[in-house]
């Protein structure tokens, strides 16, 4: 639904592969370009750029497990849950 611009510029994704290219080679590709940098900053670099998220995700735990039990005990969960037939 977005072009490959679109979606680069959200954040998205990081890359594209044409169909005509190997998806598996460009991972490998990818892959080794990775594992020839420094290791330990890389994983430095890792813990900035995401620690924040990290910590603002671990906040919000609590908070998110209350929600999603209220949401999915609820009555109207239950009632839409019990429309399923479960064959086996």
């Amino acid at each position: 639904m977005l072009t490959e611009q679109k979606a680069r510029t959200m954040g998205l994704v990081d890359m594209v592969v044409d169909e005509e290219a190997s998806l598996a080679r460009a991972a490998q590709e990818l892959a080794v370009d990775f594992a020839t940098r420094s290791g330990p900053a890389f994983a430095s670099l890792k813990r900035l750029l995401r620690g924040p998220v990290v910590e603002e995700m671990t906040k919000r735990t609590p908070a998110s497990i209350a929600e999603f039990l209220d949401i999915w005990y609820s009555p109207a969960t239950r009632e839409q849950l019990n429309m399923f037939e479960i064959r086996g």
